[in-house]
């Protein structure tokens, strides 16, 4: 029911996924904070979906989210320069070693 969210997925993310060239440099997943249920976190835990966004600090909707292989917070983004954020997050994975 989030406007702002609504419009994020339509204008930036949607296009974004038809997009084959981002199939290679991001995975995306889409967390709705108040829906109730447990989803695993990266240590395997079922956690609740509001639980996983209090652990980044993530209160205000939208909110993009970069995060490596284990769950550490590489960029944050609310709404546009999506590709920036990519891209910083990239360059984060690759100083650690962590992407090609």
């Amino acid at each position: 029911g989030c406007e702002y969210c609504r419009l994020l997925e339509v204008e930036i993310l949607n296009p974004t996924l038809l997009n084959d060239d981002y199939d290679r440099r991001v995975l995306m997943r889409k967390l709705v904070i108040d829906r109730s249920g447990k989803l695993r976190d990266f240590n395997g835990a079922a956690v609740s979906a509001g639980e996983l966004a209090s652990r980044y600090r993530i209160f205000v909707t939208p909110t993009l989210l970069f995060v490596d292989s284990q769950g550490r917070e590489l960029a944050e983004l609310y709404g546009g320069y999506l590709d920036q954020a990519i891209d910083r997050s990239r360059e984060k994975l690759r100083q650690m070693g962590q992407c090609k």
